[in-house]
């Protein structure tokens, strides 16, 4: 306790013993407790006066007894008063019932990240981002208003059914004016969580708010604390120590951009992270390839069925990644392009359309550097020859510089005429000895001479494919088009074969003449593609106008490469048209729920 650190497990035993739960506090009527915490405990509650159910939050007795608890739980329901907003649960009423101090606020029907992490864990990468992205709202709306939360964690932010997450709890948090409350050295707030600034006694800022968001963010993406320890001692030395793991080498959903953020916000230098202004935006650019249209709407499909939320929606998103790789491929914005694709990988992508576009990606983000290699191959080879050249003169320089006397100069010349000469005598010595020689081999009657074998006859031959294909010659491989050069063949017949992942393989047999130049121009069938289509209720599906059957589960209908038309109809229900575009070799699944007509009755 002199850390000023608390431990639910005292609260609880204590309160126990203590406070019994009243009937009614004031004009509401308890229902059932729904938590407890350090300060105090939480029950869900009936407003009598307006017929709606409240959180009535009460501080425990045991702590009225100093002032200093009651004015920090006053602290609260000020700091919740002045920050209307979506994102921060609302306070209704604040009084006190003999020593029973109590806080009214919404009552938020849904559950917090806690309880929500013991259902599936970690949560999907998109979900834990609009969670995260939610939160931000809250932070930096309070944080514009010089509020400082102090212990963002878990436990205190909530996720409502309707897909709404609320932070609670400001039981602790720091307001520019009210800068006396916290005890010099003492640690406020779950150490999980604490900031290194807050552990050095220094006072909290903005950032330190950041660096707990970005705690909980690892944790929700990767299932595990970025500074783990057995207990709050060792945790609190890892965080001002240690450097967290990469979220991307825990979890291979996280991607290597998302990782950068999270790590971003928990940089041990509160001025190294970023304002939860500018991480709003970073994650909004971040979720806008996935085409998520409602936050909200997306979290509140998860809340209701959260273990079966991934299997739809997975599907979703990596095909929106692939959707907005083409487009910047289609621009030439190969970077973006790979990043896009990176992340659908990550997500569990295994399609061969995902790796054909991300090799293409990489291809021509490489092409740039091959001029850049060959001039400065270039560059190299002729200063390596001026280099050369220089060593060369600087060897002869000395024979053509040296100072000699004219005694000397004259004996000099002497011997180099007399050596020239005998040179001259040797030279020709040695041609005579080769005269002869060759006259002597001439003369033998079974003499091998060798015959310089004729050159092999070829032609040429170039090879160009529609879609791209690896061209095979005589099963050797010689590359894929339209990289792929002129090739050149040796004369009399061949076979072409030509292959591509999405399309039928197409043989062909070709003749090669001794000089002549081929052009095989060969399209390759595309093959279809698929979809599984999954309806709520039995009804008629039709395709393009063609009807394909009747029932609720339709598997691997085969369609070609294109937009396609699905209608599904069922009499009593409102009829249900899409579009669809379908990628050869590529399996599309559709989840479509049918609605009832509205009945009007009429007189």
């Amino acid at each position: 306790m002199k850390s000023g650190i608390f431990f639910k497990a005292n609260v609880r035993f204590f309160d126990r013993i203590v406070f019994m739960q009243p009937e009614f506090i004031g004009r509401y009527r308890v229902i059932t407790q729904i938590g407890t915490g350090a300060m105090a405990s939480i029950y869900r509650a009936r407003d009598k006066n307006l017929g709606r159910d409240v959180a009535l939050k009460i501080l425990h007795t045991h702590l009225t007894e100093k002032k200093e608890h009651i004015q920090r739980f006053i602290r609260e329901a000020h700091a919740l008063a002045n920050l209307p907003h979506p994102n921060i649960v609302q306070i209704y009423d604040f009084g006190a019932d003999g020593d029973l101090y109590y806080i009214v606020s919404e009552f938020v029907d849904g559950k917090d990240l806690s309880q929500i992490l013991s259902i599936i864990d970690p949560l999907p990468v998109p979900v834990a981002t609009i969670v995260v992205l939610q939160l931000l709202e809250a932070i930096d709306y309070a944080h514009k208003h010089g509020i400082i939360h102090r212990d963002i964690k878990l436990e205190n932010v909530m996720l409502g059914s309707d897909g709404i997450v609320k932070l609670t709890d400001f039981g602790i948090a720091h307001i520019f004016e009210w800068d006396k409350m916290t005890l010099p050295g003492a640690l406020i707030g779950s150490p999980y969580y604490m900031a290194p600034e807050i552990i050095e006694g220094k006072s909290a800022k903005s950032a330190s708010d950041i660096f707990s968001a970005g705690v909980l963010f690892y944790r929700l993406v990767t299932g595990h604390f970025p500074f783990p320890g057995s207990n709050p001692a060792q945790v609190l030395r890892s965080i001002l120590k240690d450097e967290p793991r990469p979220p991307h080498k825990l979890f291979q959903q996280v991607d290597r951009e998302l990782s950068r953020h999270i790590l971003d916000c928990m940089d041990k230098n509160p001025d190294g992270r970023p304002d939860a202004g500018k991480l709003k935006d970073e994650l909004l650019r971040y979720l806008e390839p996935l085409s998520i249209r409602d936050g909200a709407h997306e979290l509140r499909d998860f809340y209701l069925k959260p273990e079966e939320y991934w299997k739809f929606k997975n599907a979703q998103f990596i095909q929106s990644l692939t959707e907005n790789a083409r487009k910047f491929l289609s621009v030439k914005e190969y970077g973006s392009a790979i990043a896009l694709l990176n992340r659908a990988i990550s997500s569990g992508a295994v399609s061969k359309e995902v790796t054909r576009l991300l090799n293409t990606a990489k291809f021509n983000k490489r092409l740039w550097l091959y001029p850049v290699i060959l001039l400065t191959s270039v560059i190299i080879l002729i200063g390596g020859i001026r280099l050369l050249e220089r060593k060369g003169e600087n060897i002869k320089a000395p024979l053509s510089s040296v100072v000699i006397k004219t005694e000397e100069r004259e004996q000099w010349l002497e011997e180099k005429k007399e050596g020239a000469e005998e040179r001259k005598e040797k030279k020709k010595d040695r041609k005579e000895i080769v005269k002869k020689e060759t006259k002597v081999v001439a003369s033998k009657e079974k003499l091998e001479i060798p015959i310089e074998k004729p050159g092999i006859k070829t032609g040429r031959l170039t090879v160009r494919t529609n879609p791209w294909a690896d061209v095979y010659i005589d099963d050797r491989f010689y590359g894929r088009t339209p990289f792929i050069d002129t090739i050149e063949l040796p004369e009399g017949k061949h076979i072409i074969e030509v292959k591509n992942p999405f399309a039928e393989k197409v043989r062909k047999e070709i003749v090669i003449e001794e000089g002549r130049v081929y052009n095989e121009h060969l399209t390759l069938p595309l093959l279809p593609g698929s979809v599984d289509i999954i309806i709520n209720v039995e009804a008629q599906l039709y395709i393009d106008g063609r009807w394909i059957g009747e029932g609720r589960n339709f598997e691997k209908i085969p369609l070609n490469q294109g937009r396609h038309t699905i209608k599904i109809e069922k009499k009593g229900y409102r009829p249900v048209e899409r579009s669809i575009d379908v990628e050869a070799a590529q399996s599309l699944n559709l989840k479509i729920d049918l609605v009832k007509e509205s009945i009007i009755w009429e007189n």
